[in-house]
């Protein structure tokens, strides 16, 4: 009971500040329920809230409070936004005339609707960038509090953690996904925040971490490993470069000393299992590799695309007995892709595929322009120039974690990628200042010359 007041109480503080004072306090309500699984099955104290349609509340208390304080909303273009709303009407469009299986269709399109809604939101509520400091530190809060239920509360199916996290992220491969694109983000308020946002960070870490090794994700781990690869090679510059490879080759045999044997065991099988055979590969990526044959197989009867949800529906005409998964309840058995490319490929077909990359790439494309950008300023090593490599992190992280799990309609990318079109903006408007003092000085030192010749 504690905890559905404690809830509401938060929640409801952020919908009056938003109101009152500014748009960036909805934001924060939004984001805490976003984490905070208030669904019966995930948190117990779930039943004791009013029937509300908390998301819905939350996002029209934020508009209303954008309207309200219409002079505080952001300045930021919305940049590549544009080709997420392209993404969007194409899947309408798929829904409405070839989909295989409209109501399945109908209910993705609208979880689109919803994601780019709040790409909007986001875009125009973040106006200063003390409130994308604030609103990543909540975020940083929140993990920790996921972290703190995966070890009290979190159930456990094949000595793994479940039935925690938002309501896209409850499995245990999506909250370690999850879980490790929030790890990077402590990285530039412990090595440039201010006292309290390091206190914070600290405190976090070790809750965020243990709920990432809880979840005992291969698929997680290696997207984590791969980014912060990825990013110290062609992102970081040669100082960063440098601490982020010491930092990785120090801190992984201190994660594997604290790490349980089941743990150990499971990642230790992507680089000792059997692959001498077909059959031991698909055993090794847990049947992965079986589905995404199969997988290929729709989208040659589906050029087009088989419309939003056409994989599950697909699943029992296309794979074995044996690979499908029946739930209680269910009408038939189903399966999921495993994998956000060819998801997007066999419903979306090859145009939406297209799209799809089109926005990954365009993603990291804005975070490498905003870094290459920071430096031209002289601000290599400030706190904004971390947070540009944090993101790197962060987003490739969802980018491989989608290699193995579906990512097409998880909320998180979404907020992942409006927040790098806000940071790209802020890198903008610094680059423009910095360009317009630099015009200044040359005027003035013109000047003083001139008057020094006369």
């Amino acid at each position: 009971m504690i905890h559905a007041i404690l809830f509401i109480a938060i929640v409801f503080t952020g919908y009056i500040l938003a109101l009152w004072k500014e748009p960036f306090w909805g934001l924060i309500s939004y984001t805490t329920i976003y984490f905070i699984n208030f669904d019966s099955g995930a948190n117990w104290w779930g039943e004791f809230l009013p029937d509300l349609r908390w998301s819905l509340l939350s996002a029209g208390i934020l508009l209303v409070s954008i309207i309200i304080h219409w002079d505080k909303r952001s300045t930021h273009k919305f940049s590549f936004f544009y080709i997420v709303l392209i993404l969007y009407i194409f899947i309408e469009v798929i829904t409405n005339t070839i989909a295989i299986a409209p109501i399945e269709a109908k209910y993705y399109a609208h979880l689109m609707q919803g994601n780019c809604i709040i790409m909007i939101l986001i875009i125009k509520t973040l106006s200063e960038f003390k409130h994308l400091r604030n609103l990543l530190l909540t975020i940083i809060v929140l993990g920790a509090i996921l972290g703190v239920q995966a070890i009290f509360e979190g159930t456990t199916l094949h000595g793994r953690v479940n039935n925690i996290g938002p309501a896209d992220a409850m499995g245990a491969n999506e909250l370690g996904v999850l879980l490790a694109s929030i790890l990077p983000f402590t990285i530039p308020y412990i090595l440039k925040g201010k006292w309290y946002e390091k206190v914070i960070c600290f405190l976090s870490l070790p809750f965020i971490i243990d709920g990432f090794m809880l979840t005992v994700s291969r698929g997680a781990f290696v997207a984590l490993l791969f980014s912060v690869f990825y990013t110290s090679l062609f992102i970081a510059d040669k100082k960063v470069k440098k601490y982020m490879l010491v930092t990785l080759i120090g801190f992984l045999p201190i994660f594997f000393y604290f790490a349980d044997q089941s743990y150990i065991n499971r990642i230790s099988s992507l680089w000792i299992g059997d692959r001498s055979t077909e059959k031991e590969v698909n055993k090794l990526s847990a049947g992965r590799t079986d589905i995404w044959r199969h997988a290929l197989s729709m989208v040659k009867d589906y050029p087009y695309g088989a419309g939003p949800g056409g994989f599950r529906e697909l699943a029992r005409f296309y794979l074995p007995q044996k690979d499908l998964v029946v739930h209680p309840g269910a009408e038939y058995a189903v399966r999921a892709a495993h994998n956000s490319y060819l998801l997007v490929l066999v419903e979306l077909g090859y145009l939406g595929l297209l799209i799809y990359i089109i926005i990954c790439f365009a993603t990291m494309y804005s975070l490498f322009k905003s870094s290459k950008k920071i430096k031209q300023i002289g601000q290599r090593g400030t706190f904004i120039h971390l947070l540009i490599i944090a993101l790197n992190i962060s987003v490739m992280c969802t980018l491989m974690g989608g290699m193995t799990g579906g990512k097409v309609y998880y909320e998180f990318f979404w907020w992942q990628v409006a927040i790098v079109i806000v940071v790209k903006s802020f890198v903008m408007n610094m680059a423009q200042h910095y360009s317009i003092r630099k015009v200044i000085q040359i005027n003035h030192l013109a000047f003083s010359s001139k008057q020094t010749a006369d």
